[in-house]
């Protein structure tokens, strides 16, 4: 749709129709009568109902705040955590932690002193796995 902004002679002598705010005002009218045209007519402006004021910004989109995470559980101390291993030591083998607790040190200091790691060692103490030939 285009807007009437005078006639052809009208513009040529610089009439160009009725000044912008009578536009304005013009949209907020037909706004009552037709949204729809008033939205049509803002646009031929280069403008929307909203620029103009003629409707509120749509309200902005919130969205929720995530949950605040639980406090980090504290590591416990490193002693605790060596008692732990030397307890599931000696339920393994049916004795007492202070029975097994110079076997585990002896254990450990040697597998430092010949930098193997952890994991070398649980792989090298686990029994084979057999395969099926077939």
């Amino acid at each position: 749709m285009a807007l009437f902004r005078g006639s052809d002679r009208g513009r040529q002598q610089g009439d160009n129709g009725p000044p912008f705010h009578d536009w304005c005002k013009l949209v907020r009218h037909v706004y009552a009568r037709s949204p729809a045209l008033a939205a049509e007519i803002a646009a031929e402006l280069g403008e929307t109902l909203v620029s103009l004021g003629v409707e509120a910004p749509p309200a902005p989109v919130t969205t929720a705040a995530p949950a605040p995470q639980p406090p980090a559980r504290p590591v416990p101390p490193v002693g605790d955590l060596v008692d732990s291993i030397v307890c599931a030591a000696a339920e393994a083998i049916a004795t007492t932690p202070q029975a097994v607790r110079p076997a585990l040190l002896a254990a450990f200091e040697r597998a430092a002193s010949v930098g193997l790691a952890v994991d070398d060692v649980r792989g090298a103490l686990r029994p084979a796995t057999k395969t099926k030939e077939g």
